[in-house]
């Protein structure tokens, strides 16, 4: 035997079906109850009533979610006095969340207003529907960043873009002939400023200053200490000997 809310759910679905294939027999779209509509743009501004009322089934904690029973409708909107559509509508936002939605694939089974498990469990259809939900909104989270960047890299211009593999090339082929023995030496903002205008990055811009500072011993000669460092001025080998850059 059909319960009294299972028989009124199977005749709204009843009703629901006549109406959208009447609209399509007529050429136009089902349109949303008024009052579903409402609900759904206001839903926001009850959740704090509804968790006051009912803290364990609306928590405040995405991790506290639980998937709710089939009948939580129906007491919500004896309880608040709404509307049936309207009380639809305010829920439906709520199991549209995201923390809703990875409950209902993580939880086997729901619980009632009051937090205690009802025996009924979470059907397949029910989680087919909360993954397409996570799914569409990390594609639009996708959509959303990479047009992001886009409007970022159209404002900065073609002369910031990234440096291509020739302008790394170039810049380190700089590098190196600035390091060859009698080669002038400029000075650090000078350096800065040229490398940073060759597509060096900061760390590149770091490993070249040391680099370039680098002091390396003459072959069969210990140093007193490695001379390595952005200024290591005089620096003499064990038998008293000058090193050099």
């Amino acid at each position: 035997m059909l319960g009294e809310y299972a028989k009124t759910r199977i005749g709204n679905y009843a009703n629901r079906a006549r109406r959208v294939m009447r609209a399509a027999a007529k050429g136009a779209a089902p349109t949303m109850n008024p009052e579903l509509k409402r609900g759904m743009s206001e839903a926001r501004q009850h959740f704090d009533a509804l968790r006051a009322r009912w803290p364990r089934a609306f928590p405040a904690s995405d991790h506290d979610v639980r998937p709710l029973a089939s009948g939580a409708a129906a007491i919500v909107a004896a309880e608040m006095g709404w509307p049936a559509a309207y009380t639809r509508g305010v829920l439906r936002i709520w199991k549209a969340r995201s923390a809703y939605c990875r409950a209902c694939l993580s939880h086997p089974g729901r619980i009632a207003l009051d937090g205690s498990p009802t025996g009924e469990v979470v059907d397949d259809e029910a989680r087919a529907m909360a993954r397409e939900q996570l799914e569409l909104r990390k594609r639009r989270r996708e959509a959303e960043r990479q047009a992001t960047v886009a409007a970022r890299e159209a404002r900065r211009g073609p002369s910031s873009a990234a440096p291509s593999a020739s302008a790394r090339d170039a810049a380190e082929a700089s590098r190196v002939r600035s390091l060859a023995p009698g080669a002038p030496k400029p000075n650090r903002r000078r350096r800065l400023r040229r490398d940073k205008a060759q597509g060096l990055s900061r760390e590149g811009r770091r490993g070249a200053i040391r680099g370039r500072f680098k002091i390396r011993a003459k072959s069969g000669h210990k140093p007193r200490k490695e001379a390595i460092g952005r200024c290591p001025g005089r620096r003499t080998f064990l038998d008293g000997s000058l090193v050099t850059r």
